[in-house]
């Protein structure tokens, strides 16, 4: 997880957080829920966030 911070008392984060649902990916501007990890970590290493 990635947080960057705004400044002003904000924080935006981009990564892969585990819930009970299965996976959020999370980039600044988007967000995706995945049953899987592998699929996840496909989806971030498609929009630059992370490196396969």
């Amino acid at each position: 997880m990635q947080a960057l911070n705004q400044g002003n008392n904000e924080q935006i984060s981009r990564g892969l957080i585990e819930t009970p649902d299965g996976f959020l990916a999370l980039t600044f501007s988007q967000s995706k829920t995945f049953k899987t990890r592998p699929a996840a970590i496909r989806w971030l290493a498609k929009r630059g966030v992370i490196a396969k």
